[in-house]
Protein backbone atom coordinates (compact mmCIF):
# COMPACT_ATOMS: atom_id res chain seq x y z
CA UNK A 1 0.00 0.00 0.00
CA UNK A 2 2.65 2.55 1.06
CA UNK A 3 4.90 1.69 -1.89
CA UNK A 4 1.95 2.29 -4.23
CA UNK A 5 1.27 5.68 -2.58
CA UNK A 6 4.91 6.74 -2.88
CA UNK A 7 5.16 5.62 -6.52
CA UNK A 8 2.01 7.58 -7.37
CA UNK A 9 3.47 10.75 -5.85
CA UNK A 10 6.97 10.36 -7.31
CA UNK A 11 5.93 9.65 -10.87
CA UNK A 12 2.57 11.47 -10.93
CA UNK A 13 0.60 8.42 -11.96
CA UNK A 14 -3.18 8.25 -11.64
CA UNK A 15 -3.68 4.57 -10.97
CA UNK A 16 -5.99 3.80 -8.03
CA UNK A 17 -4.46 2.27 -4.94
CA UNK A 18 -4.84 -1.49 -4.42
CA UNK A 19 -8.35 -2.28 -3.19
CA UNK A 20 -7.38 -3.94 0.06
CA UNK A 21 -8.59 -3.64 3.62
CA UNK A 22 -5.92 -2.20 5.86
CA UNK A 23 -5.44 -1.59 9.55
CA UNK A 24 -5.48 2.18 9.96
CA UNK A 25 -3.21 2.23 13.00
CA UNK A 26 -0.63 -0.11 11.45
CA UNK A 27 -0.61 1.91 8.23
CA UNK A 28 0.04 5.16 10.11
CA UNK A 29 2.77 3.48 12.16
CA UNK A 30 4.44 2.16 9.00
CA UNK A 31 4.30 5.60 7.36
CA UNK A 32 5.77 7.22 10.48
CA UNK A 33 8.50 4.62 10.86
CA UNK A 34 9.60 5.34 7.30
CA UNK A 35 9.62 9.13 7.88
CA UNK A 36 6.93 9.65 5.25
CA UNK A 37 4.35 11.60 7.31
CA UNK A 38 4.96 15.03 5.79
CA UNK A 39 5.65 13.72 2.29
CA UNK A 40 2.36 11.82 2.02
CA UNK A 41 0.35 14.43 3.94
CA UNK A 42 1.39 17.07 1.39
CA UNK A 43 -0.33 14.99 -1.32
CA UNK A 44 -3.15 13.51 0.75
CA UNK A 45 -5.91 15.10 -1.38
CA UNK A 46 -4.89 12.81 -4.25
CA UNK A 47 -5.87 9.73 -2.25
CA UNK A 48 -9.56 9.56 -1.29
CA UNK A 49 -8.80 5.98 -0.17
CA UNK A 50 -6.82 7.48 2.74
CA UNK A 51 -9.64 9.64 4.08
CA UNK A 52 -9.77 7.57 7.28
CA UNK A 53 -6.19 8.42 8.21
CA UNK A 54 -6.05 11.93 6.74
CA UNK A 55 -6.61 13.77 10.02
CA UNK A 56 -4.02 11.72 11.93
CA UNK A 57 -1.47 12.02 9.13
CA UNK A 58 -1.82 15.78 8.80
CA UNK A 59 -1.49 16.14 12.58
CA UNK A 60 1.76 14.17 12.54
CA UNK A 61 3.02 16.21 9.60
CA UNK A 62 2.42 19.44 11.54
CA UNK A 63 4.29 17.97 14.48
CA UNK A 64 7.17 17.13 12.13
CA UNK A 65 7.26 20.70 10.85
CA UNK A 66 7.38 22.04 14.42
CA UNK A 67 10.32 19.75 15.16
CA UNK A 68 12.07 20.86 11.97
CA UNK A 69 11.69 24.51 12.95
CA UNK A 70 13.14 23.85 16.41
CA UNK A 71 16.09 22.02 14.87
CA UNK A 72 16.55 24.81 12.36
CA UNK A 73 16.68 27.39 15.17
CA UNK A 74 19.49 25.43 16.84
CA UNK A 75 21.25 24.99 13.51
CA UNK A 76 21.24 28.72 12.82
CA UNK A 77 22.69 29.40 16.29
CA UNK A 78 25.51 26.96 15.54
CA UNK A 79 26.14 28.51 12.11
CA UNK A 80 26.41 31.94 13.75
CA UNK A 81 28.72 30.64 16.51
CA UNK A 82 30.99 29.03 13.94
CA UNK A 83 31.19 32.23 11.90
CA UNK A 84 31.90 34.37 14.97
CA UNK A 85 34.78 32.06 15.90
CA UNK A 86 36.21 31.58 12.37
CA UNK A 87 35.31 27.91 12.13
CA UNK A 88 34.49 26.62 8.65
CA UNK A 89 31.53 24.29 8.77
CA UNK A 90 29.69 22.12 6.23
CA UNK A 91 25.95 21.41 6.53
CA UNK A 92 24.75 18.07 5.24
CA UNK A 93 21.99 15.48 5.53
CA UNK A 94 18.65 16.77 6.91
CA UNK A 95 18.21 20.49 6.40
CA UNK A 96 20.31 20.97 3.24
CA UNK A 97 18.47 18.00 1.69
CA UNK A 98 15.12 19.59 2.53
CA UNK A 99 16.11 22.73 0.65
CA UNK A 100 18.06 21.07 -2.16
CA UNK A 101 15.52 18.41 -3.10
CA UNK A 102 12.17 19.74 -1.88
CA UNK A 103 12.72 23.50 -1.80
CA UNK A 104 11.26 23.85 1.70
CA UNK A 105 11.40 22.52 5.25
CA UNK A 106 8.00 20.85 5.19
CA UNK A 107 8.37 17.60 3.25
CA UNK A 108 10.51 15.42 5.48
CA UNK A 109 11.26 15.18 9.18
CA UNK A 110 14.77 15.75 10.46
CA UNK A 111 15.73 14.00 13.68
CA UNK A 112 18.94 15.89 14.37
CA UNK A 113 21.36 18.52 13.12
CA UNK A 114 24.42 17.34 11.20
CA UNK A 115 27.49 19.46 10.56
CA UNK A 116 31.04 18.67 9.53
CA UNK A 117 34.17 20.52 10.65
CA UNK A 118 37.91 20.01 10.27
CA UNK A 119 39.47 17.75 12.88
CA UNK A 120 41.65 20.67 13.95
CA UNK A 121 38.53 22.65 14.93
CA UNK A 122 36.83 19.93 16.97
CA UNK A 123 38.22 20.92 20.37
CA UNK A 124 37.65 24.63 19.71
CA UNK A 125 34.04 24.06 18.66
CA UNK A 126 33.37 21.74 21.59
CA UNK A 127 34.58 24.35 24.08
CA UNK A 128 32.24 26.93 22.52
CA UNK A 129 29.28 24.53 22.53
CA UNK A 130 29.78 23.54 26.17
CA UNK A 131 29.99 27.22 27.15
CA UNK A 132 26.63 27.75 25.43
CA UNK A 133 24.95 24.98 27.38
CA UNK A 134 25.36 22.03 25.02
CA UNK A 135 25.98 18.64 26.65
CA UNK A 136 28.34 15.99 25.28
CA UNK A 137 26.45 12.77 24.49
CA UNK A 138 29.01 10.58 22.73
CA UNK A 139 31.55 9.30 23.34
CA UNK A 140 30.07 9.07 26.81
CA UNK A 141 33.28 8.26 28.66
CA UNK A 142 36.58 10.08 29.18
CA UNK A 143 39.40 9.54 26.70
CA UNK A 144 43.06 9.99 27.50
CA UNK A 145 45.20 11.75 24.84
CA UNK A 146 46.31 8.46 23.27
CA UNK A 147 42.74 7.17 23.11
CA UNK A 148 41.51 10.46 21.66
CA UNK A 149 44.05 10.25 18.82
CA UNK A 150 42.82 6.75 18.02
CA UNK A 151 39.20 7.90 18.27
CA UNK A 152 39.85 10.50 15.56
CA UNK A 153 41.21 7.80 13.26
CA UNK A 154 38.44 5.25 13.59
CA UNK A 155 35.29 7.26 14.35
CA UNK A 156 33.60 10.07 12.44
CA UNK A 157 31.49 12.15 14.82
CA UNK A 158 30.82 13.47 18.30
CA UNK A 159 27.28 13.86 19.60
CA UNK A 160 25.77 16.67 21.71
CA UNK A 161 22.41 17.82 23.02
CA UNK A 162 21.49 21.49 22.78
CA UNK A 163 19.83 23.40 25.67
CA UNK A 164 16.56 22.82 23.76
CA UNK A 165 17.31 19.04 23.77
CA UNK A 166 17.97 18.90 20.01
CA UNK A 167 20.52 16.30 18.90
CA UNK A 168 23.66 17.68 17.24
CA UNK A 169 26.15 15.43 15.44
CA UNK A 170 29.50 17.08 14.75
CA UNK A 171 31.22 15.05 12.02
CA UNK A 172 34.88 15.24 11.15
CA UNK A 173 34.59 12.52 8.46
CA UNK A 174 31.64 11.43 6.34
CA UNK A 175 31.81 7.82 7.57
CA UNK A 176 33.75 5.89 10.16
CA UNK A 177 35.10 3.72 7.38
CA UNK A 178 37.55 5.69 5.19
CA UNK A 179 37.20 3.13 2.40
CA UNK A 180 33.64 4.19 1.52
CA UNK A 181 33.72 7.80 0.33
CA UNK A 182 36.86 9.86 0.66
CA UNK A 183 36.80 13.65 1.04
CA UNK A 184 39.11 15.33 -1.52
CA UNK A 185 41.83 17.63 -0.24
CA UNK A 186 40.60 20.26 -2.69
CA UNK A 187 37.28 21.38 -1.19
CA UNK A 188 36.18 22.89 -4.51
CA UNK A 189 35.73 19.32 -5.81
CA UNK A 190 32.86 18.57 -3.45
CA UNK A 191 31.67 21.76 -1.70
CA UNK A 192 29.48 24.60 -2.91
CA UNK A 193 28.29 27.73 -1.14
CA UNK A 194 24.64 28.68 -0.77
CA UNK A 195 22.46 31.21 0.97
CA UNK A 196 20.56 29.55 3.81
CA UNK A 197 18.26 31.72 5.93
CA UNK A 198 20.31 34.82 4.99
CA UNK A 199 23.55 33.09 5.91
CA UNK A 200 26.36 31.85 3.70
CA UNK A 201 26.81 28.12 4.23
CA UNK A 202 28.81 25.30 2.70
CA UNK A 203 27.21 22.05 1.59
CA UNK A 204 28.27 19.05 -0.47
CA UNK A 205 27.53 19.33 -4.18
CA UNK A 206 24.80 17.17 -5.69
CA UNK A 207 27.18 14.41 -6.84
CA UNK A 208 28.74 13.87 -3.42
CA UNK A 209 25.34 14.23 -1.74
CA UNK A 210 23.92 11.48 -3.97
CA UNK A 211 26.77 9.07 -3.22
CA UNK A 212 26.59 9.94 0.47
CA UNK A 213 22.84 9.21 0.60
CA UNK A 214 23.35 5.91 -1.20
CA UNK A 215 26.11 4.82 1.19
CA UNK A 216 24.21 6.06 4.25
CA UNK A 217 21.09 4.13 3.24
CA UNK A 218 23.05 0.94 2.62
CA UNK A 219 25.00 1.16 5.88
CA UNK A 220 21.77 1.67 7.81
CA UNK A 221 19.99 -1.15 5.96
CA UNK A 222 17.44 1.15 4.25
CA UNK A 223 15.50 1.44 7.50
CA UNK A 224 13.47 4.40 6.18
CA UNK A 225 11.74 4.50 2.80
CA UNK A 226 12.14 8.29 2.79
CA UNK A 227 15.85 7.82 2.15
CA UNK A 228 15.02 6.10 -1.14
CA UNK A 229 12.53 8.86 -2.02
CA UNK A 230 15.30 11.43 -1.48
CA UNK A 231 17.54 9.54 -3.90
CA UNK A 232 14.89 9.15 -6.60
CA UNK A 233 14.11 12.88 -6.53
CA UNK A 234 17.79 13.85 -6.44
CA UNK A 235 18.54 11.58 -9.41
CA UNK A 236 15.98 13.56 -11.40
CA UNK A 237 18.18 16.64 -11.07
CA UNK A 238 21.01 15.08 -13.11
CA UNK A 239 21.24 14.85 -16.89
CA UNK A 240 22.85 11.82 -18.54
CA UNK A 241 26.31 13.37 -18.76
CA UNK A 242 26.25 14.42 -15.11
CA UNK A 243 25.12 10.95 -14.01
CA UNK A 244 28.03 9.42 -15.91
CA UNK A 245 30.35 11.74 -13.99
CA UNK A 246 28.79 10.59 -10.70
CA UNK A 247 29.36 6.97 -11.76
CA UNK A 248 33.02 7.77 -12.50
CA UNK A 249 33.28 9.29 -9.01
CA UNK A 250 31.70 6.16 -7.52
CA UNK A 251 34.15 3.98 -9.47
CA UNK A 252 37.06 6.10 -8.27
CA UNK A 253 35.89 5.46 -4.68
CA UNK A 254 35.33 1.74 -5.44
CA UNK A 255 31.61 1.95 -4.66
CA UNK A 256 30.30 1.47 -8.20
CA UNK A 257 28.31 -1.62 -7.14
CA UNK A 258 26.73 0.42 -4.36
CA UNK A 259 25.75 3.05 -6.94
CA UNK A 260 24.35 0.53 -9.42
CA UNK A 261 22.71 -1.49 -6.65
CA UNK A 262 20.86 1.57 -5.37
CA UNK A 263 19.73 2.44 -8.91
CA UNK A 264 18.45 -1.12 -9.25
CA UNK A 265 16.70 -0.93 -5.85
CA UNK A 266 14.92 2.28 -6.91
CA UNK A 267 13.78 0.46 -10.04
CA UNK A 268 12.57 -2.71 -8.34
CA UNK A 269 10.98 -1.06 -5.29
CA UNK A 270 9.60 2.15 -6.78
CA UNK A 271 9.57 1.39 -10.52
CA UNK A 272 11.98 4.21 -11.29
CA UNK A 273 13.20 3.83 -14.88
CA UNK A 274 16.86 2.81 -15.01
CA UNK A 275 18.91 5.51 -16.78
CA UNK A 276 19.90 4.21 -20.21
CA UNK A 277 23.61 4.62 -19.51
CA UNK A 278 23.46 2.03 -16.72
CA UNK A 279 21.02 -0.57 -18.07
CA UNK A 280 23.86 -2.76 -19.38
CA UNK A 281 26.01 -2.31 -16.26
CA UNK A 282 23.54 -3.75 -13.74
CA UNK A 283 24.12 -7.46 -13.08
CA UNK A 284 24.07 -10.10 -10.33
CA UNK A 285 26.82 -8.30 -8.39
CA UNK A 286 24.24 -5.79 -7.21
CA UNK A 287 21.67 -8.41 -6.13
CA UNK A 288 22.63 -8.33 -2.41
CA UNK A 289 22.05 -4.55 -2.31
CA UNK A 290 18.58 -4.97 -3.81
CA UNK A 291 17.54 -7.94 -1.66
CA UNK A 292 18.61 -6.25 1.57
CA UNK A 293 16.78 -3.06 0.61
CA UNK A 294 13.58 -4.86 -0.31
CA UNK A 295 13.60 -6.75 2.98
CA UNK A 296 13.89 -3.54 5.00
CA UNK A 297 11.35 -1.64 2.91
CA UNK A 298 8.81 -4.41 3.37
CA UNK A 299 8.94 -3.81 7.11
CA UNK A 300 10.85 -6.97 7.99
CA UNK A 301 13.37 -6.39 10.76
CA UNK A 302 16.96 -7.39 10.09
CA UNK A 303 18.43 -9.22 13.06
CA UNK A 304 21.49 -7.88 14.84
CA UNK A 305 23.37 -11.07 14.00
CA UNK A 306 22.64 -10.59 10.28
CA UNK A 307 23.76 -6.96 10.47
CA UNK A 308 26.96 -7.92 12.24
CA UNK A 309 27.79 -10.65 9.70
CA UNK A 310 27.14 -8.24 6.83
CA UNK A 311 29.33 -5.52 8.31
CA UNK A 312 32.25 -7.86 8.91
CA UNK A 313 32.19 -9.75 5.64
CA UNK A 314 31.10 -7.04 3.19
CA UNK A 315 33.85 -5.43 1.15
CA UNK A 316 35.19 -2.75 1.62
CA UNK A 317 34.22 -2.99 5.31
CA UNK A 318 36.25 -6.05 6.27
CA UNK A 319 39.69 -4.48 6.70
CA UNK A 320 38.41 -1.43 8.55
CA UNK A 321 35.92 -3.36 10.72
CA UNK A 322 38.60 -5.74 11.98
CA UNK A 323 40.97 -2.83 12.61
CA UNK A 324 38.29 -0.88 14.48
CA UNK A 325 37.20 -3.86 16.58
CA UNK A 326 40.74 -4.72 17.61
CA UNK A 327 42.13 -1.34 18.68
CA UNK A 328 39.27 0.92 19.70
CA UNK A 329 35.76 -0.52 19.50
CA UNK A 330 33.65 2.33 20.87
CA UNK A 331 30.43 0.31 20.69
CA UNK A 332 31.99 -2.38 22.90
CA UNK A 333 33.72 0.08 25.22
CA UNK A 334 30.37 1.63 26.09
CA UNK A 335 29.43 -1.78 27.51
CA UNK A 336 32.73 -3.02 28.95
CA UNK A 337 36.00 -1.07 28.96
CA UNK A 338 39.10 -3.25 28.96
CA UNK A 339 42.59 -1.97 29.77
CA UNK A 340 44.47 -0.70 26.73
CA UNK A 341 46.76 -3.73 26.61
CA UNK A 342 43.84 -6.19 26.58
CA UNK A 343 41.85 -4.70 23.73
CA UNK A 344 42.94 -7.57 21.54
CA UNK A 345 40.12 -9.45 23.28
CA UNK A 346 37.39 -7.22 21.82
CA UNK A 347 36.99 -9.15 18.53
CA UNK A 348 36.13 -12.23 20.59
CA UNK A 349 33.63 -10.27 22.71
CA UNK A 350 32.02 -8.50 19.74
CA UNK A 351 29.27 -11.04 18.95
CA UNK A 352 28.14 -10.81 22.59
CA UNK A 353 28.43 -7.03 23.08
CA UNK A 354 26.68 -6.40 19.75
CA UNK A 355 23.53 -8.02 21.13
CA UNK A 356 23.47 -5.50 24.00
CA UNK A 357 24.26 -2.37 21.96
Amino acid sequence: MVLAIVKTILFNTKEPLPAVNYDHDKLIQFISRNNLNAFIAAHIERFPELENIKKALVKRAKKSLTKNLLLQADLLKIVDLAKENNIDMVLFKGHPINEMIYGNNNMRTSTDVDICVATADLTKLEKILLEKGFVLDSPNFDLNPKEYDIFLKIDNEKGYFSPAKSKLDVHFKLFKNPYILAIPRDTSEYLITENYCNRKIYRMNNAYTLLYLMAHGKIHYWEKMMWLVDIVLLLQKFNEEELNEVFELATKNKIENLFLGTISLCNVALEMPIPAAFSNKINNKQAPYVLQGLKSLSGKEISKISKWKQRVFMKPHLKFTLYQMSIFPLRDMNIVKLPFGRRILYPFLRPITYLFS
